[in-house]
């Protein structure tokens, strides 16, 4: 209601944003967690339940074939465009999310107060590390930006508050 009359404080403006970012990145978060475990049990349907599968499928639906490309100066022609297109999409996404995990980390580590201690880097690649397996690596890069976002407006010295 003091929204209405135009009676805001800058701490409650501040938990206002925090609140419709925590929002956004629960929904951002549970779509790539989503995504990411159904590619997970759609390779395991494929090998718990075979019959279900065409013999195509069985042939491409594998971890290999899903998540890791071929050397990108493997001799000779590629088996086809399809492959070809599928196999750059599989490095482009390595790439992309190798650099905006990077960028997410240094962006994490220049909004603490202090320093990060070896200790503190080998808490952020743990953190990293397991929830890219659970979640994948855009799951990740969503998380450390939460939490990122999270410490910013939760900091009173920042905002000269107290």
């Amino acid at each position: 209601m003091r929204q209405l009359r135009g009676e805001t404080s800058p701490l409650d403006d501040r938990m206002e944003n925090r609140s419709f970012l925590r929002r956004a990145y629960l929904f951002a978060f549970a779509s790539t967690s989503i995504s990411h475990v159904a590619t997970f049990a759609t390779i395991a349907a494929r090998n718990l339940f075979p019959p279900l599968f065409s013999p195509l499928a069985q042939e491409t639906l594998t971890l290999n074939q899903v998540f890791l490309p071929p050397y990108f100066r493997a001799p000779g022609p590629m088996e086809s465009m399809a492959v070809g297109i599928h196999n750059f999409f599989q490095y482009d996404q390595y790439v992309g999310s190798t650099a905006a995990l990077v960028w997410a980390a240094a962006t994490r580590a220049n909004s603490r107060k202090s320093a990060m201690t070896f200790k503190d880097w080998a808490c952020l690649v743990g953190e990293l590390v397991g929830v890219g397996l659970i979640a994948g690596p855009a799951g990740a890069l969503v998380s450390l930006m939460w939490n990122r976002d999270d410490c910013v407006l939760s900091d009173d010295d920042l905002y000269g508050e107290k």
